[in-house]
């Protein structure tokens, strides 16, 4: 389910969409799920890239396919 390859995006909304699932900033959660899907990259990338592009957050990281994904508009 949350293996960044083959995820299945339909299973990820169910998911969420759980009473125990808390959601703090629809918009970071809802971009952080289309990289995640639509991209190679751990689930925990995903959200940090969607925090930067929502809100301009500086992210720094030695993780070189982080960084990538981060330079990328």
């Amino acid at each position: 389910l949350f293996s960044g390859q083959g995820c299945n995006l339909e299973k990820l909304t169910e998911f969420i969409a759980l009473n125990t699932v808390v959601v703090n900033d629809d918009r970071i959660f809802a971009l952080a799920l289309q990289v995640y899907a639509d991209m190679k990259v751990d689930f925990v990338d995903a959200l940090l890239y969607a925090h930067k592009k929502v809100h301009g957050d500086q992210i720094v990281t030695f993780d070189q396919k982080l960084l990538r994904l981060l330079n990328t508009d």
